[in-house]
């Protein structure tokens, strides 16, 4: 999906080094960072733990006052957290591991 507006879905964000069908890899040069390359997913994301999402990642996402509708990838092998008072002090240790051990297994966990 691309966005209208996005500067790295509208361009390539630096000189194409390689480039696949789901990412490219691009020289952006920055002030003072002469050697600064970039790896840029061919699809927008709204943040960086979607990226996981994508491919099939198994992940837990621990959410606070952001609201998990809006930012929380869509697939099946991604777990929400959230606090019930809406901050990340609020989320538990306990929870966080109960909530690892109920994430779907890959198929070597068997």
């Amino acid at each position: 999906m691309k966005v209208a507006g996005c500067p790295l879905c509208d361009e390539a964000g630096g000189r194409v080094v390689l480039q696949a069908p789901r990412w490219r890899l691009v020289h952006a040069p920055e002030a003072g960072l002469p050697a600064f390359y970039r790896l840029v997913w061919q699809e927008h994301v709204k943040e960086f733990s979607q990226l996981a999402a994508a491919v099939g990642t198994r992940s837990l996402l621990l959410f606070g006052p952001t609201d998990p509708a809006i930012w929380a990838p869509q697939n099946p092998q991604v777990r929400i957290l959230r606090s019930s008072d809406l901050t990340m002090k609020g989320i538990e240790l306990g929870d966080v591991v109960a909530a690892l051990e109920k994430l779907p297994c890959a198929p070597m966990c068997g």
